[in-house]
């Protein structure tokens, strides 16, 4: 019998979300390493290469409000092309700097982590719910940030570096996706 998945960050799995507040230190060509409050404010930060965009993003302290930032920011014409690895990137170090999420990322087993959300990130996550409004029917989505915690974890487990992937697991993120129940 497969273990059932956990389909929601939220509750004794909320360590699994971007808004988990835990020290994450990241740094890129325009920021020097710096230690965040969670994975949230570096990807939002990391949507930009104004200097200024990126100046105010990195002040913020609360990830809702780094999210709504995020979404008037000058998007990077290289965005959908950088932003798995960046994630990649935050994710590995949140999970890789904290001994505490360690112990419950390898506590979930072997479940499919299932970034179940219903306001519409079907890249990141997947539908929890139909939206017909929207054309949404629930389990749909590419569940990038749910693949991206079961690599980590495997790592983990394995004793191997999460931030080098072979070519062929990125490949899998978007196109091995299920189809939607």
């Amino acid at each position: 019998m497969t273990a059932k998945p956990i389909t929601s960050f939220s509750g004794e799995y909320r360590f699994l979300s971007n808004f988990w507040l835990s020290p994450v230190s990241w740094g890129d060509r325009l920021t020097p390493p710096t230690i965040f409050c969670c994975v949230e404010v570096p990807y939002q930060a990391a949507k930009t290469l104004e200097p200024a965009e990126r100046t105010t993003m990195l002040s913020v302290t609360k990830p809702s409000q780094a999210k709504r930032w995020g979404r008037t920011l000058t998007l990077r014409p290289d965005w959908d092309k950088v932003k798995v690895d960046i994630m990649l990137d935050l994710v590995s170090s949140k999970f890789v700097q904290s001994l505490e999420l360690q112990d419950l990322l390898l506590a979930t087993g072997e479940r499919e982590l299932i970034e179940g959300n219903h306001w519409g990130a079907l890249f990141w996550g997947k539908a929890s719910r139909d939206d017909p409004k929207e054309g949404i029917k629930a389990g749909e989505g590419c569940n990038v940030l749910g693949k991206i915690l079961m690599h980590v974890r495997s790592c983990l487990r394995d004793g191997k570096n999460p931030w080098f992937p072979s070519p062929e697991w990125f490949e899998q993120l978007v196109h091995d996706q299920p189809k939607a129940a």
